[in-house]
C-alpha cells in the first residue's frame, strides 16, 4: 500500500519525474514530522496522566497508556500527515525547490557509508577467493543493506544530478550499479549454499526475491537508454504483491520445502517406513536428530505441528497444540534444543608411572588428531609388524595380512571411563589400560588422554595420546 501511494499519482508518464520526486519528498519530510510530533504528544501526554495519578490520586491503568499511544499513532498522526498532502500533486512538476539538508546528507552520510561498505564487502569478497571458501549466508544482510542505501542516495540526488556543481553525481550512478554485480553474484552464492544446505524459509526467500529485484535494476540502470528512478518504486510494488499470496508466496514455498526436506531425512534416516513415522525408539545420530529438531520446531512456530500430522501411524497421538518433543517423541527420536551440543567427552585417566616393561619387545608412544571425520594413525614397527589405528580400533599385525592382525576396541572402555567421570567417581589407572593377546602377540595399551563425543551408535575420537606395550611370541 505505501509503495502504490508513492507512484500511483503519476503513473508512468514521461515528463512527471520531477513531479514524482517532489510528491515522494513531501511525503518523506511529512512522515518524519507525523512521527516526531506522535512521539513527543505521546511522551507528553503520558507525563500529565502520571502526574494525575501521583498528585491527583486518579486512577490510571497500564492499559491507559496504551489507548493514548493507539489513538494517537493511528488517528492524530494519519490526519497530521493527510493534511500536509497538496489536492493537486500534479502541480509539484512545476516546484523546483532542493532542501540543502538533503543534499549535504546524501552526500556526506549516506554515500560516505556506502564506500565504507563498499570497501569492507570488496575485501571480504577477496578473502573468500583467495582462500577459496564459501561465504557466509550472514553476507545477504550487508549487501542487501548497502544496495538500498545506495539508491536511496541516488534517489534523493536525482534533482540536482544536472547542476554544474553536482557533476559527481553522474559518476556515482554510473559506476554504483556496475560495483553492485560483484556483490549480487556473492549473494547469488551465499543464499543458494544455505539454501542447498537448508532448504528455504521466509527470510531466505525473501533473500532470493531481493536479490533477483537488486539484479533487474543494476541491469536496468547500467543498459537502459532512458532511466527512469520510478522504476524503483513501481518494481518493487509488483515484487512484493506477487511474492506475498498464492503458491509463490514466501510461505508457501518454504513450507513446502521444509516438508520435503524433513521427508527426506526421515526416509534416508530409515524414521519414515512404508510413508508412516512410529513411535518405536530408533537410532539417529545427533546431527541427524538435531537437523530434525530443528525442522519440526520451525514448521511448529510458523506454520503448525498440524502439517505433518498425517504422516504418522497415529495421527490422534499429535493434536493441534503438540510440541516439537511430542512430535520427536512420536518418531521415535530424541528433541534436541538449538543450544543443546552433541555428546562430547574429554578423558584425561593417569598412566601408571613407572611403566613396567618386563617381558615386552616394544614401546611405542601413540599421539595423533582426526585430520577428518576418522582418526587414523599408522606406526611400522619393523618390516613385518604395523600398528594401525583407525576411529576406535586399533591394529596390530603384518601390513598386508588384516587376518593376522590382533583387534583392540576402544570404544567400550572410552564410554565405561566416560561415565565414571560424569559420576565423580574415582578409578586407578588399571581402569584405563586394556590388555589383549592371540598366538602370534600380546598388546597392552595405558591410555593417557582421549577426546571425541558419542552418536546414536558409535564413538568418535578427535584426538587419542596413550602408550602401547607389544610382544611378539
Amino acid at each position: 500500500m505505501h509503495l502504490l501511494i508513492s507512484f500511483v499519482p503519476f503513473g508512468l508518464r514521461s515528463d512527471a519525474q520531477n513531479g514524482f520526486w517532489q510528491y515522494n519528498k513531501l511525503l518523506l519530510l511529512r512522515f518524519i514530522l507525523a512521527a516526531l510530533y506522535t512521539i513527543v504528544l505521546w511522551i507528553g501526554l503520558s507525563l500529565a496522566l502520571l502526574a494525575c495519578d501521583t498528585l491527583l490520586e486518579v486512577d490510571v491503568e497500564p492499559w491507559n497508556y496504551v489507548q493514548l499511544w493507539y489513538w494517537i499513532a493511528f488517528v492524530y498522526a494519519t490526519w497530521f500527515f493527510l493534511a500536509g498532502i497538496p489536492e493537486d500533486v500534479r502541480n509539484l512538476e512545476q516546484v523546483r525547490d532542493y532542501p540543502v539538508g538533503l543534499r549535504i546528507f546524501a552526500q556526506y552520510v549516506l554515500i560516505p557509508l556506502v564506500a565504507v561498505y563498499f570497501v569492507i564487502l570488496y575485501a571480504y569478497t577477496a578473502k573468500i577467493v583467495i582462500q577459496w571458501s564459501l561465504p557466509e549466508g550472514w553476507v545477504g544482510y550487508p549487501v542487501i543493506g548497502v544496495s538500498v542505501t545506495g539508491m536511496l542516495a541516488l534517489l534523493l540526488v536525482h534533482p540536482i544530478r544536472e547542476r554544474a556543481e553536482s557533476a559527481w553525481i553522474a559518476s556515482y550512478a554510473k559506476y554504483f550499479y556496475w560495483a553492485l554485480y560483484p556483490l549480487i553474484a556473492l549473494l547469488i552464492i551465499a543464499i543458494a549454499t544455505r539454501i542447498a544446505d537448508y532448504g528455504v524459509t521466509e527470510r531466505r526467500y525473501l533473500v532470493v526475491v531481493a536479490t533477483a529485484w537488486l539484479l533487474g535494476i543494476a541491469l536496468y540502470f547500467s543498459f537502459a537508454r532512458r532511466k527512469d528512478i520510478r522504476v524503483i518504486p513501481v518494481s518493487l510494488c509488483v515484487v512484493t504483491f506477487f511474492t506475498s499470496f498464492g503458491p509463490w508466496s514466501a510461505t508457501s514455498i518454504s513450507r513446502r520445502s521444509q516438508l520435503d526436506r524433513l521427508r527426506d531425512i526421515l526416509i534416508r534416516e530409515e524414521v519414515m517406513i512404508d510413508g508412516r513415522l512410529e513411535s518405536i525408539p530408533k537410532r539417529v545420530d545427533f546431527e541427524r536428530e538435531s537437523e530434525i529438531s530443528s525442522i519440526v520446531r520451525y514448521l511448529h512456530d510458523v506454520h503448525g505441528i498440524a502439517r505433518i500430522r498425517d504422516w504418522y501411524a497415529q495421527p490422534g497421538r499429535i493434536p493441534d497444540e503438540a510440541t516439537p518433543q511430542l512430535a520427536l517423541q512420536e518418531m521415535g527420536l530424541l528433541y534436541r534444543s538449538r543450544w543443546e551440543e552433541r555428546d562430547e567427552f574429554a578423558i584425561r585417566p593417569r598412566e601408571p608411572n613407572p611403566l613396567v616393561l618386563d617381558g615386552f619387545d616394544y614401546l611405542y608412544r601413540i599421539s595423533a588428531c582426526a585430520e577428518n571425520d576418522t582418526l587414523e594413525l599408522r606406526a611400522p614397527l619393523d618390516s613385518l609388524t604395523e600398528l594401525y589405528l583407525h576411529g576406535t580400533t586399533l591394529h596390530l599385525g603384518p601390513p598386508d595380512d588384516p587376518a593376522e592382525h590382533l583387534l583392540l576396541e576402544l570404544a567400550p572402555m572410552i564410554l565405561d571411563l566416560r561415565e565414571r567421570q560424569r559420576r565423580d567417581e574415582p578409578y586407578g589407572p588399571e581402569a584405563s589400560a586394556l590388555d589383549v593377546e592371540n598366538a602370534r602377540y600380546r598388546l597392552v595399551l595405558h591410555l593417557a588422554e582421549a577426546d571425541g563425543y558419542v552418536t546414536a551408535d558409535s564413538v568418535r575420537l578427535s584426538c587419542i595420546s596413550a602408550t602401547a606395550l607389544i610382544t611378539r611370541k
